[in-house]
């Protein structure tokens, strides 16, 4: 019966240690998922990270959506036009529009000044709006007579240039009559304003924005040009274009020679150019898939390459103004954020067909359909907290539940043995002094109810090997030391228990 009981309690101990570790595990994972959930709502909150749903967004009946969106250099204003021809200006601090012009047609492209104060928009209907941030009435509107397909602002909101369908038009804020056109559907203004690069079909051409007159022109008969962005200061030009096979250009603002010019089979369809001239980035789309390529302006060889999904498009490839960051956004509304130095992805949300970035790359909007999202990229467990926070909460309350019931159990289990400890110390006590004793006695010392200690003295008996006659407990004189020597045992597992309750 000894062996049998020891058997029993080596269950008992082993039960108690496997519960105790999950108990340990439970709660651990409860506790780093209650912080966890903490800190990233606590960073939402830092960061000011928002989104805002366009009023209409019953997409099935014909509902309201984003088309565009341009965040400030600084990253305080947002301004987006929407599909039912709306016009928002945001802060970037609440998620609600400074202001709304609804009185526009067709509105598509937008752009803004690096202070936000000055917000250019063009319509599908021809027209040019310039805004204050201050207003939504619009301190000029010029109608160039066909759909607008491209705006861009300098940084100081000084000038603005517009592509309309074959004519480019280049304006001071301060007055609706161009300054001059030319021929062009694609347009590049630099951010200080000095230069913009226009390109054709076929060419690209360089100007300074105090003539018409080009300081240089490339052309080629063999190749469209599709894609171009200027550097900060207009030093370098990267253009875009394809035929059979797209290349990627890079110029210098004093010749029409390209300094190198890389050759890829995929149509090239987004690009970019850091503000200093040192980086470039561009997208190419086609069989097998989308890949994005990392250029240093010394070399056509691409420092690093990403694969953005099997036959997507990127929507948005933008440079932070420092051009630390680099902010992708594909048409299958997922958006990466990139810093320079390695194609590994440092933040990224299944949200956003367009994106863009502010200057110092801390800041950026992201548009999808009828929703507009706004991030800072020091804090990445927004997104986190957005994309999983139901399935996240879910486990954690299965765990938290679960730790409870265990806990609940493991404190039971606890009086009981405790119970049971002190009941088997008083009874070696009694013992040791004689070996006869009433029952009544160990019941009224061991403090248990009658029925109970029936029950259990008869297992006691058993047990330890003592005789009950009637009324009282005989223990033989033969049998006393034995007895008492697994008593003893049975009082070191007891405190084994104990302890492992304790850890």
């Amino acid at each position: 019966m000894g062996t049998r009981r020891n058997r029993k309690d080596i269950k008992i101990l082993n039960k108690m240690r496997l519960n105790n570790k999950l108990i340990k595990i439970s709660i651990g994972w409860a506790i780093f998922s209650l912080a966890f959930l903490s800190i990233s709502l606590s960073l939402q909150a830092l960061s000011g990270s928002w989104s805002y749903t366009l009023y209409d967004g019953n997409l099935l009946y014909g509902g309201n959506g984003f088309n565009s969106v341009a965040i400030s250099g600084d990253g305080n204003y947002i301004i987006t036009s929407t599909w039912e021809d709306d016009v928002l200006c945001f802060s970037t601090s609440k998620n609600e529009p400074l202001w709304i012009y609804d009185k526009g047609y067709q509105m598509e492209c937008v752009a803004i000044s690096f202070d936000g104060n000055y917000m250019v928009i063009g319509s599908g209907e021809g027209k040019i709006y310039l805004f204050n941030k201050s207003s939504s009435i619009p301190i000029w509107i010029y109608d160039a007579g066909h759909s607008i397909i491209e705006v861009d602002i300098s940084y100081d909101g000084n000038y603005i240039a517009c592509a309309a369908s074959g004519d480019t038009f280049l304006f001071q804020k301060d007055s609706q009559i161009p300054l001059w056109s030319a021929p062009g559907s694609d347009i590049a203004l630099c951010d200080n304003g000095n230069y913009i690069a226009i390109s054709t079909s076929g060419s690209v051409s360089l100007y300074n924005v105090s003539s018409s007159v080009q300081l240089w022109s490339w052309s080629s008969s063999t190749y469209r040009c599709s894609e171009l962005a200027i550097s900060s200061t207009g030093e370098y030009i990267v253009l875009g274009c394809h035929y059979f096979t797209s290349s990627l250009m890079l110029f210098n603002r004093l010749s029409s020679t390209p300094i190198w010019t890389f050759e890829v089979d995929n149509y090239i369809n987004g690009l970019d150019i850091s503000s200093d001239g040192n980086y470039i980035v561009a997208g190419w789309w086609g069989d097998p898939g989308a890949k994005i390529y990392f250029f240093n302006k010394l070399s056509s060889i691409p420092q690093w390459y990403y694969d953005v999904s099997t036959f997507d498009i990127s929507s948005t490839i933008e440079f932070s103004g420092n051009g630390q960051f680099i902010l992708i956004g594909t048409y299958s509304e997922k958006s990466h954020l990139f810093h320079r130095s390695n194609n590994i992805p440092i933040w990224m949300t299944p949200h956003g067909s367009q994106g863009t970035i502010s200057s110092t790359g801390k800041e950026f909007a992201i548009i999808e359909v009828n929703k507009l999202y706004f991030f800072n990229s020091n804090y990445v467990f927004p997104t986190v907290i957005e994309d999983f926070f139901i399935p996240y909460i879910t486990i954690f309350s299965i765990l938290g539940m679960l730790s409870l019931v265990l806990l609940v159990k493991m404190h039971q289990r606890k009086k009981l043995l405790k119970k049971e400890e002190m009941q088997r110390e008083d009874l070696q006590k009694i013992l040791r002094h004689s070996n006869r004793v009433s029952k009544k006695m160990v019941r009224t010392a061991l403090g248990i109810d009658k029925s109970t200690f029936d029950e259990k003295i008869s297992n006691w008996a058993t047990e330890f090997g003592f005789k009950i006659d009637g009324d009282y407990i005989f223990i033989t004189n033969d049998d006393f030391p034995e007895f008492i020597k697994e008593l003893d045992e049975k009082y070191e597992e007891w405190k084994d228990l104990k302890k492992i309750k304790k850890v």
